[in-house]
């Protein structure tokens, strides 16, 4: 992934590189998004590394995932950057949907611990499969939110 001086311009190049899967809650902050879906991949923020952006990065840089805030709710979006990311991508969604079915099973489900829903991008587009989903709401106007919460970019115009 190559960093520029504008976070924007960077994130823009992400989403165009391949399918984005967002993570956004109008109730959850993207702090707690991060930090669930950290989790799923089997990590923390100690762990990961952080772009001069604030980009996250896992462990082995296979997948990124952005913070973002915007006036319908808190996103974070997680964009693969190699077949192994895929992988990653893959192995984090069969963790959320074990442990949900797991309290289905129970009947103890009452949502993911960051009161998050899931849409997909392809590209700076909805993705047909999730035609309908409010995943372009969280991104599009929303500003991004370095990993460590210090700084903010200006709105994105999509």
């Amino acid at each position: 992934m190559t960093e520029s001086e504008d976070p924007r311009a960077d994130f823009l190049d992400l989403l165009r590189s391949s399918s984005t899967i967002v993570w956004y809650s109008e109730g959850g902050g993207e702090r707690l998004i991060l930090t669930y879906l950290l989790r799923l991949f089997g990590t923390s923020l100690d762990d990961v590394r952080v772009t001069s952006q604030g980009f996250v990065l896992l462990p082995d840089a296979s997948v990124a995932l952005v913070r973002l805030r915007g006036p319908r709710g808190g996103a974070v979006t997680v964009t693969p950057l190699s077949e192994a990311g895929v992988h990653r991508i893959n192995d984090a969604l069969s963790v959320e949907w074990d442990e949900m079915r797991g309290a289905l099973s129970t009947g103890t489900y009452v949502g993911n611990e960051a009161s998050a829903s899931q849409g997909w991008l392809a590209g700076l587009d909805v993705h047909p499969d999730w035609e309908g989903s409010p995943v372009l709401d969280y991104v599009a106007g929303s500003s991004i939110i370095h990993a460590t919460g210090i700084g903010t970019s200006p709105p994105l115009s999509l």
